[in-house]
C-alpha cells in the first residue's frame, strides 16, 4: 500500500512538472509575440498591404465563410468551429508571418526558430501557436488581420515561382487585378487556400473544380461541415447526407 502510494506521489510529481512547463513555455511564447509584433506587422505591410474595400463585395464574406466563420466573434482561436476547427486566421497568421516568412535577428530570432522547431516536430499538437494567436488577436483590429491574410496566403506555385496573396494569385490565374474578380473566380481562389498546390486551377483541375462545388453547396445553405475537421466539406459532396 505503502508502495503505490509512493508510486502515485511520484507520478502527480511529474504530472505537476510537465503542466508548469508547458505553462511556461505558452507564456513564453505570448509573450514573444507580443514583443514582436510591431515588427513584424512593419515587415508584412511593405510596401502597402491590400484595401478591403478595393476588393469585389462578396469577398470578406466567402472567405470568412470557408476559412473562418466566427472570425468576427472570437479572440484568436475557436477549437469548436465547425470545419476549420483550431485554424482560424489569426493563428493562420502565426505560421504565415511569425513562423515561416519573417525571419527575426537577435534574442527574438533564437526565441524564433525554437518555435519553429518546436512546431515542426509536434506538429498540431503545440499549443504554441494558439498562445500567439491569442495575443495577435488582442493587438491587432480585425480588419487589418485580414489585410494581412490576404496578403500574405499561400496560394502554390505557378510556373517556375510560388504565389502569395490574392492579389498575386488573381494575376497569375486569372490575369485580373483583384478588384476585377468575378464572384466564381473568388471562390475559386478561397477554394484553394486550403491546400493550393493540391487544388491547383492547372495541375489538379478536378479536385479544385469538386471543392468549388462543395463551397458553393455550403454558401447555399444547403450542406454543412461534418464535425469539426471536415476541412474538405465532405459534408458537401454530391450525395452527401
Amino acid at each position: 500500500m505503502a508502495r503505490a502510494s509512493s508510486s502515485g506521489r511520484r507520478v502527480l510529481r511529474v504530472v505537476v512538472i510537465l503542466i508548469a512547463i508547458l505553462v511556461v513555455y505558452l507564456g513564453v511564447a505570448a509573450l514573444w509575440a507580443y514583443m514582436v509584433t510591431p515588427r513584424v506587422v512593419m515587415q508584412a505591410s511593405t510596401p502597402r498591404l491590400l484595401a478591403l474595400g478595393s476588393l469585389p463585395a462578396p469577398t470578406v464574406g466567402i472567405l470568412l465563410r470557408v476559412e473562418d466563420p466566427s472570425f468576427r466573434t472570437h479572440h484568436g482561436i475557436d477549437p469548436f468551429a465547425p470545419g476549420q476547427g483550431r485554424v482560424t486566421i489569426s493563428r493562420a497568421l502565426v505560421h504565415m508571418l511569425y513562423l515561416d516568412r519573417h525571419d527575426l535577428t537577435g534574442i527574438a530570432g533564437g526565441l524564433q526558430s525554437m518555435y519553429k522547431l518546436v512546431d515542426r516536430i509536434a506538429g498540431p499538437v503545440d499549443l504554441g501557436p494558439d498562445a500567439m494567436a491569442l495575443v495577435v488577436d488582442a493587438r491587432l483590429g480585425k480588419n487589418r488581420q485580414l489585410q494581412l491574410f490576404l496578403q500574405h496566403v499561400y496560394m502554390g506555385r505557378h510556373g517556375n515561382r510560388q504565389i502569395y496573396g490574392l492579389p498575386d494569385a488573381a494575376r497569375a490565374y486569372f490575369g485580373k487585378d483583384p478588384r476585377q474578380l468575378s464572384r466564381r473566380e473568388t471562390v475559386t481562389l478561397v477554394a484553394m487556400m486550403i491546400g493550393p498546390n493540391q487544388f491547383h486551377p492547372v495541375r489538379r483541375p478536378a479536385a479544385l473544380a469538386e471543392r468549388v462545388r462543395r463551397i458553393e453547396r455550403l454558401l447555399q445553405g444547403g450542406c454543412k461541415p461534418r464535425g469539426l475537421r471536415d476541412v474538405h466539406y465532405r459534408g458537401c459532396a454530391a450525395g452527401a447526407r
